[in-house]
């Protein structure tokens, strides 16, 4: 069967697309740095309590106080795309959502236990043990929503692709053709962790002494070069 009868017939527009481009293209950008963020709160967090090292408990702490307010806001900076993408390309998107369903239904379970997972991180006093194998469920939780997000934008770009609905009609259809999937998926991975990185920073920034770094680091060869004295140079 022809894949393109899959795709029902759009709805007109009340207004120029334009008009509703422009919105999807901001709103789409604040939702991606805010859930980037959560996800790389939520790695960095993971790692921090799987090394259970003493001297990270300020920022163990500080992150899981955030935790839950950045999945508030990457849920709420995510309404507003998700229905301008619905108004211009829901003829495509609602019927990927559909041939990948029982994936795509299983966002909600998977984010109310990422959600939970938060608020168990946010009132646990252990500080470790417990915290590993909770933060790393928050984790893995918002790995996989991501893939399953990447994936559905993925099928709604290749209609192509759809014909495999008419040989499994069970909503488990996974755009694994399309070779830009994984590398898609792990540059937001990557991005994720990196804007963690950086909401931290961010976070720390100017809170007490710069550490000093001795110049031993670049093994006495490079600061030599300008006439610096490796041993007493601090970097800040």
């Amino acid at each position: 069967m022809d894949p393109a009868s899959l795709i029902p017939s759009p709805d007109t527009l009340p207004v120029h697309w334009v008009w509703l481009q422009l919105p999807l293209t901001l709103t789409t950008f604040l939702h991606l740095v805010a859930m980037n963020v959560v996800i790389g709160l939520a790695c960095i967090d993971f790692v921090t309590v799987a090394r259970s090292a003493p001297d990270s408990l300020p920022l163990r702490d500080d992150i899981v106080r955030a935790f839950p307010f950045t999945i508030a806001f990457a849920i709420n900076f995510g309404v507003a795309p998700l229905l301008f993408v619905q108004a211009l390309y829901g003829q495509f998107f609602y019927t990927s959502s559909i041939l990948m369903g029982s994936y795509w239904l299983a966002i909600v379970p998977l984010l109310l236990m990422a959600y939970a997972a938060a608020y168990l991180a946010y009132f646990d006093k252990g500080g470790f043990g417990r915290g590993t194998l909770v933060l790393g469920a928050a984790a893995l939780s918002l790995m996989v929503i991501a893939f399953f997000f990447t994936s559905n934008i993925s099928l709604m770009q290749m209609p192509s692709s759809w014909g495999r609905y008419f040989v499994d009609r069970n909503g488990w259809l996974i755009n694994t053709p399309d070779p830009a999937l994984l590398p898609r998926y792990l540059y937001f991975a990557a991005s994720g962790v990196a804007l963690g990185g950086m909401a931290v920073a961010w976070r720390w920034r100017g809170q007490g002494p710069r550490p000093v770094v001795s110049g031993r680091f670049f093994g006495g060869k490079i600061l030599p070069l300008i006439g610096a004295d490796p041993d007493n140079i601090p970097f800040r």
